[in-house]
Formats: structure tokens, sequence, C-alpha cells
């Protein structure tokens, strides 16, 4: 949903993780489990889906489909916080720095050098995706490709004196939207990393492919409005 390449991925939360800062509960020791969405969260601010949402199906639920846009909010709010990240380099006077370089141009100072293919398995990203991001990065200065020492047929990607030079600002940036996140979900119940992870645990049960295929032939047999 974000343009940012790997920035907004979610590692699994490691259950010593789930609870509230300093092991306060969301509404004291004899707070009883609450539905939020599709979750029921516990005292301690843990939680898991139920599979169903117990509230009351709001406007949004009853309106038509073809009129819904359940996460676009989600996407938007991405997007968002994209801009302001592009936004803290337009300020420091960093030109021609898309959002989606900052992860492999890290990767690069971590490394001499890499391959299109190797830089594309460290972001999580095809290798198609990662060749067009490698030939905007060469175009805007920041990385240059230079023969691969054990294949001449191969090339390698390495930061150019301009990467080098601004790589100190980006591990500053990444780290600092890192810090960011993490405060921004211990100010909320139910973080969106729990989310995603919940989210890809219902997924492994039943892909999204195969539950789409499913809603496609009943939106087909016009069971779907």
């Amino acid at each position: 949903m974000s343009s940012r390449s790997s920035r907004w991925s979610v590692a699994p939360v490691r259950r010593a993780d789930r609870r509230r800062p300093g092991g306060l509960s969301a509404g004291g020791p004899s707070a009883r489990p609450r539905p939020v969405g599709g979750a029921v969260i516990d005292s301690a601010g843990t939680g898991s889906f139920n599979g169903r949402v117990s509230e009351p199906a709001s406007p949004d639920e009853r309106r038509d489909l073809l009129d819904s846009h359940r996460w676009r909010p989600l996407r938007l709010l991405l997007e968002s916080m994209d801009a302001d990240i592009v936004a803290l380099y337009a300020d420091a006077g960093v030109t021609g720095l898309r959002a989606r370089f900052v992860g492999p141009l890290i990767q690069l100072g971590r490394r001499e050098s890499m391959t299109i293919q190797e830089l594309a398995t460290a972001i999580e990203v095809t290798h198609s995706a990662m060749s067009q991001t490698v030939a905007a990065m060469r175009t805007a200065g920041f990385v240059e490709s230079v023969a691969d020492a054990a294949d001449a047929r191969a090339r390698r990607i390495r930061l150019s004196a301009r990467g080098r030079e601004v790589l100190p600002l980006l591990e500053a940036e990444w780290r600092a939207t890192e810090a960011t996140v993490r405060e921004i979900e211990a100010e909320i119940p139910y973080p969106l990393s729990r989310v995603v992870e919940e989210i890809s645990v219902v997924l492994a049960r039943r892909p999204f492919r195969q539950r789409l295929d499913d809603n496609i032939a009943r939106a087909l047999r016009g069971e779907l409005e």
C-alpha cells in the first residue's frame, strides 16, 4: 500500500512485546476482554481475531460495495507518512530522492556492491521492480554500476559519491521513522503491526486469492451488492 519499498513491512511481534509498557492493562486488573473490530482484546492489551465483527454494522458496511473503499484510509495514511519523509529530505536540500530509494541505498551502504537480484531479495520486491528502482537511482546520481569481478557478463550496483554523501542522513531518517512508528503504536490500543500479523495468520489458513476467487463467483451470480 505504500510506495516505500520495505519501509512498512512488519515483522512478527514477539509474545513478550504484546503487553502495554510497564505491564499496565488497558482497564485495570479486572478489565474484561473487549471487542475491537474483529479482535478481542484482553486486560493485558493482547488479543486475537475471532473471525467476525462483533459491533453493529456501520453505514459503510450497509452501502453498495461499489461505493466501498474499506482499506483506503490505510493507504492514504501510509502515503501521507511517505510524503512527510520525502519532505524531510527536500528540507535538507537532497533533491531527486524518492521514498523507494532509501531502503536499497541503505542496503548498498552495508555492502561494497550488490546485484539487482541481491537487492530485490533484501528489499523483498521483484527483480523487475528493483531493476526499475536501480535505473531511477542511477539517473538521479545515487548509484553506479560496475563489472562483476567473478562474472564479466554481470553488473553490480554500488553507491556513487553522491550516494555515500547522503547515506548518513538516510540511516538517521530510517532510525527516526522506526522510532516514531513505535511511539505511535505505543499510544493506540491495538498496534498496526499486530493487525498485520493477525491478517497473515488468517491468510495462511485461506489465501487472499482463494477468497477473492470465491467472492468473484458470488458477485457474478449477483449475490454481492
